[in-house]
């Protein structure tokens, strides 16, 4: 199959996947498959108008991008045969063959740890009412615990190491600039993790935002029930696991996410990133039983879930880190060779 006739099938195939899922995405049709049902059931009335509008916006949206994909097919020949398209597919992306053959590998040090870590919270799940005390269980899922307080170091340090990569790679190229903007979205979401320090500093949460947040604390993704949660999750199974497949099978989006410097993750990552995007209770507890003692803390999933999440994050950033030391060698060699130097190796031309 052509290169064009492989982009008209996703186009396609995708734009049905989204007409089904706007057409599908009810809150009866919810309710049956026992997703967001506490939403749209919840006590509370912020809570369930949240949910509410959370499923117009999501259908609104699955709607509309049906409807571009649909209405781009037509056109796609045309819009492959112009030159600025073809300007763009030739443009040369700098990428090593180890860049290329390591995001296709499945086996990979990112895929070991993160299904080490993803076997050790479905133990910590299984065992911990069994292993541990109340208040030991406390201690590691209360706000602010041992699993709230690993989330948002690990994100902290996905957020250094991100302005770290783009200072190694410079100015002047899309992931100096996509690098920064990560740094600064990890910062921001190790904030909201912790609710800005605010049971460290004793802040007291403004009137205004307890009127719309449902835990009452001092951050956005709380704000008018769990939209930013679940837009959290729809972004991380999208970047994990979307953006690998389009990379690995459409020349496009590969060289669409070259030109906005977006960093991808390998095959075991993103592996190991839709197994997190799983952890659900509609999932998880059809398989291991949730803790039925009433004297025990209540295990949130959500909680383990962000912060596989956070390591994950953390992960994809040391992945790019290795990569663009081997591509600095590179970086050197290609430069040499525009400066009339040769190789490295080489004598200089006269």
């Amino acid at each position: 199959m052509s290169s064009g006739r492989r982009t008209e099938f996703l186009f396609f195939a995708t734009g049905l996947v989204f007409l089904a899922f706007g057409l599908l995405c009810t809150p009866e049709n919810l309710l049956k498959l026992e997703i967001m049902e506490n939403a749209i059931e919840s006590p509370s009335e912020l809570v369930r108008k949240g949910a509410r509008l959370e499923i117009e916006g999501a259908r609104a949206v699955a709607f509309t991008t049906a409807a571009v994909l649909f209405g781009l097919l037509p056109f796609w020949p045309r819009i492959e045969a112009s030159a600025r398209y073809r300007a763009f597919m030739d443009r040369r992306r700098v990428s090593l063959r180890e860049h290329r053959l390591f995001r296709r590998r499945i086996r990979t040090p990112s895929f070991a740890v993160m299904m080490a870590a993803i076997a050790l919270v479905f133990l910590y799940i299984a065992l911990a009412d069994k292993l541990l005390t109340p208040e030991q269980m406390l201690r590691v899922q209360m706000e602010d615990g041992i699993i709230e307080g690993t989330s948002a170091l690990f994100l902290l340090c996905a957020s250094v190491l991100s302005v770290r990569i783009a200072l190694r790679l410079g100015r002047g190229r899309p992931e100096f600039y996509m690098h920064l903007f990560l740094g600064l979205l990890f910062f921001v979401m190790c904030g909201e993790e912790i609710s800005w320090g605010q049971r460290y500093f004793g802040l007291e949460t403004p009137e205004f935002i307890s009127a719309v947040n449902v835990q009452g604390e001092i951050n956005f993704h709380n704000v008018y029930g769990y939209l930013f949660d679940h837009i959290f999750i729809l972004g991380f199974l999208t970047w994990g696991v979307a953006v690998p497949l389009l990379d690995r099978f459409a020349p496009f989006f590969r060289q669409l996410f070259a030109a906005i410097g977006l960093p991808v993750p390998s095959a075991g990552l993103a592996v190991a990133m839709l197994v997190i995007s799983m952890i659900q209770s509609v999932i998880v507890y059809k398989f291991i039983d949730p803790f039925t003692d009433p004297s025990l803390p209540v295990l949130r999933l959500p909680e383990p879930r962000e912060l596989l999440s956070a390591l994950a994050f953390f992960v994809l950033m040391m992945e790019v880190w290795v990569l663009v030391g081997l591509q600095a060698p590179a970086d050197r060699q290609r430069a040499a060779s525009e400066d009339g130097l040769g190789t490295p190796d080489s004598p200089r031309r006269s």
